[in-house]
């Protein structure tokens, strides 16, 4: 494992990110909100779509899979293993995604 250089950039670092992070889902919510004030039936189908389908959940864990992988390589503990345990369960679920898009493409 490395040592960590500079623990004040480190931690300005994670506090970027976690502002970041905030920031978008603020938008994202003020976003939704908006569209569902400016035509409410097709924005509440389209969220419903999106939060049933379970696509909402896979966002969510690439996100998270990303923010703890910068946090373990800020905090030097990221091997090589952890590393590719991160990056197949990315994909994973950025697979699943793209699968799904494509059996309801061939089911029209």
């Amino acid at each position: 494992m490395t040592e960590i250089s500079n623990p004040e950039l480190n931690e300005l670092v994670i506090y970027a990110l976690t502002t970041i992070l905030i920031v978008t889902i603020i938008l994202a919510t003020i976003a939704a909100c908006l569209a569902i004030c400016k035509n409410p039936e097709t924005a509440s189908n389209a969220l419903k779509d999106f939060f049933n389908g379970g696509d909402a959940l896979k966002i969510l864990t690439v996100f998270a899979v990303l923010i703890t992988a910068t946090f373990l390589a800020l905090a030097g503990e990221l091997s090589d293993a952890a590393i590719a345990l991160l990056s197949s369960i990315s994909g994973y679920v950025l697979g699943s995604m793209n699968g799904k898009k494509n059996s309801k493409l061939m089911e029209k």
